[in-house]
């Protein structure tokens, strides 16, 4: 079998669908690389009856010759096998398609076309190709990715009209206005975010009003630095990650945004890893430039977004006074019956017609209802079609739904154990161990368990100032929480419980996490 520079051929079962994985795979390459339009290129499998997989390793898109390109974590190509249509692109990210087309018995070519144009690679992630015979329970998986981003969104009128309401003034006035977006996890809270930046530039555009928005997460660009060299990048590409202080990046910004008159949307998803770790003095930046803009300067409005309803407790009073209690907005769990318009809504878009009954989609809601999270019964969708094809399965049985369950927990606990390196999931690993049979530990008890993890994987305890470090970084990631003790206890102390993943949930996905290290 002949294959092109860069990917490698693995053997999988009959009846595999694609995959996609959102994990970062290995670290970060030196050099940039250049990958070819056409570099990924597989010749005859085995046999027409025969499923072929290729295992692609990729990188983060830097640049781009044709223009400006988004960055994406990993891409899946799903090729209709029946016939020479376009690839299907499922992307951890905002790669838009695929050129050529290519199957288990036919040899072919295929290109990523990331934002317009071909890219320029330099961290390496993991992608997963599949060429799949036969049929599949799948229309077009692309559209259960967590990236999708619906025309409409479900059951979240009122709280789009809210942030309609609230960020009206922009259009009519030019003046700035910001909005805090709260609820738990799988509540639409991102998505209708982007959805409405995305309608309410339209609705700008028709009043000649210049308005331009990005979304940041503060979990994954931790700092004040990181948000900032982010948002630069979206007006230059090419702004350099190092050599800028603060103050002059926040000027670089003024300057773009008065160079374009523009109204400028700052989306800060999960913002409360952001005020954790450096305060709100960026956000204060924002409303100083706010404070200042007009219609020639431009302007900045913001929208923060964080699963805790105090998160604005960590700013200042500066900062804080920028928003109103009226500007919040609450986003609450799904119930059942949401739950199953939902499901019923990615079953018509993504899956072949006479694959999914309606009592399966009721076991779909009923199973996710327990935690009002929509993004867990996507999961639970695409997990249990994706067992039915493995099984060559005409349709999706209430076993499958039951199989995926089982596989898929309502948290991405490896998707956020990914951020990690080894020092913090050996520090968090103690505190998961010691976690299991108590709501709260003290930071002596956590420091106890990890000596004795760090010997069990051969690894030298970092000092205590290191490991207090690190906990107050898991802290703003959301990993873990932490509190001085109250009343009861003698003198105080930094009390540490597991908000979100269950402890042995979380201490099973970092030892086989750390096993493969």
């Amino acid at each position: 079998m002949g294959i092109a520079a860069g990917v490698g051929v693995m053997a999988a079962r009959p009846g595999s669908v694609s995959l996609l994985d959102r994990r970062r795979r290995g670290p970060a390459a030196t050099e940039p690389r250049r990958m070819d339009p056409d570099v990924l290129e597989a010749e005859d499998a085995e046999g027409r009856g025969d499923a072929l997989r290729l295992q692609v390793e990729l990188a983060e898109v830097r640049e781009d010759p044709a223009g400006l390109v988004p960055a994406f974590d990993a891409v899946a190509l799903v090729i209709p096998p029946e016939s020479a249509a376009r690839p299907v692109v499922a992307a951890a990210g905002e790669a838009e398609e695929a050129i050529g087309h290519a199957d288990a018995s036919t040899a072919g070519k295929m290109a990523f076309r990331v934002g317009g144009g071909k890219g320029y690679f330099s961290r390496r992630v993991r992608v997963v190709v599949s060429f799949r015979s036969g049929p599949s329970v799948f229309k077009d998986q692309g559209k259960l990715s967590f990236d999708y981003l619906p025309d409409k969104m479900v059951h979240r009128d009122a709280q789009t009209q809210r942030l309609f309401s609230l960020l009206r003034p922009i259009v009519e006035a030019g003046a700035s206005s910001n909005a805090f977006l709260y609820g738990p996890v799988g509540t639409g809270k991102t998505h209708t975010a982007k959805r409405f930046c995305l309608d309410f530039r339209k609705y700008a555009s028709e009043s000649n009003r210049a308005l331009d928005w990005d979304l940041v997460n503060c979990r994954q660009r931790m700092g004040d630095d990181a948000v900032l060299l982010r948002l630069l990048q979206h007006f230059d590409a090419h702004f350099p990650e190092r050599g800028f202080s603060i103050a002059e990046k926040m000027e670089s910004l003024r300057k773009h945004l008065e160079k374009q008159r523009l109204h400028f949307i700052v989306i800060l998803d999960e913002v409360d890893a952001l005020l954790k770790k450096s305060g709100a003095d960026l956000i204060y930046s924002f409303a100083r430039i706010a404070e200042e803009g007009t219609t020639t300067k431009g302007n900045i409005s913001m929208i923060l977004i964080s699963q805790r309803p105090n998160a604005l407790e960590y700013m200042d009073a500066a900062a804080l006074s920028t928003f109103r209690r009226t500007n919040v907005i609450e986003f609450p769990r799904y119930d059942q019956k949401e739950l199953e318009d939902i499901v019923h809504g990615r079953v018509a878009l993504a899956m072949h017609p006479g694959t999914v009954d309606d009592d399966l989609v009721d076991l779909i809601a009923d199973i996710a209802s327990e935690f009002g999270d929509a993004r867990y019964a996507i999961e639970l969708l695409e997990k249990a079609g994706m067992l039915a094809d493995e099984e060559r399965a005409e349709e999706v049985a209430a076993e499958h739904v039951r199989g995926a369950k089982a596989q898929v927990h309502p948290i991405e606990v490896e998707e956020r154990l990914a951020l990690l390196d080894v020092p913090k999931k050996l520090v968090l690993l103690s505190i998961a161990r010691k976690s299991r049979k108590k709501a709260y530990i003290t930071m002596g008890d956590a420091e106890q368990a990890y000596a004795l993890v760090c010997e069990e994987y051969d690894e030298k305890p970092r000092a205590h100032t290191q490991f207090w470090k690190y906990v107050k970084e898991l802290d703003a990631l959301g990993l873990v929480d932490t509190k001085l003790s109250g009343k009861g206890e003698v003198g105080k102390t930094t009390l540490i419980s597991l908000p979100e993943i269950p402890a042995r949930v979380l201490a099973d996905n970092l030892e086989r996490s750390l096993k493969r290290r």
